[in-house]
């Protein structure tokens, strides 16, 4: 799977924040937020993809706060069935 298509301008992307101590404090919010910026102002990415476990109701909240929807797309597979796929529009992208 490609991670980043420059030609069809998508990219998929995963954070792990495996210091509990840094969890609930907004270091995924900001890393996501930083990564969004970088991908869509340099690459011009306009369709950024992720699964997450349905079972992580922080992280959905955290990725519905920056404006990551639940849905589907032709470049993402979830591997297993409790992944869910959200995708970000970059031009809705403040």
């Amino acid at each position: 799977m490609n991670l980043c298509n420059l030609k069809h301008k998508y990219a998929v992307m995963g954070i792990l924040i495996r210091e509990q101590s840094w969890w609930g404090k907004g270091a995924a919010l900001e890393v996501i937020n930083a990564s969004v910026k970088y991908l869509k102002d340099k690459y011009l990415i306009e369709e950024i993809i992720l699964g997450v476990k349905e079972n992580n109701i922080s992280a959905i909240k955290a990725y519905q706060k920056i404006g990551f929807n639940f849905g589907s797309s032709k470049y993402f597979k979830e591997e297993s069935s409790n992944v869910l796929t959200m995708i970000l529009n970059t031009k809705s992208f403040g």
